[in-house]
């Protein structure tokens, strides 16, 4: 059983604007390789996501 979930997140740090969450997150599953996808329809270009895995 694969369980995926996505939480909207708003993050604000100061001097900055709100940053968009990422949407239509998929993720990919061949044996053991995990692969997320994603759109991200965000202005801003220096924007990192993580994501963690839990057997």
């Amino acid at each position: 059983l694969l369980s995926v979930g996505v939480c909207g997140a708003l993050v604000v740090t100061k001097g900055q604007s709100s940053l968009a969450s990422p949407e239509n997150v998929q993720v990919h599953v061949v044996n053991t390789n995990f692969t997320l996808s994603w759109d991200y329809r965000g202005t801003e270009p220096r924007v990192a996501f993580s994501a963690q895995f839990q057997w």
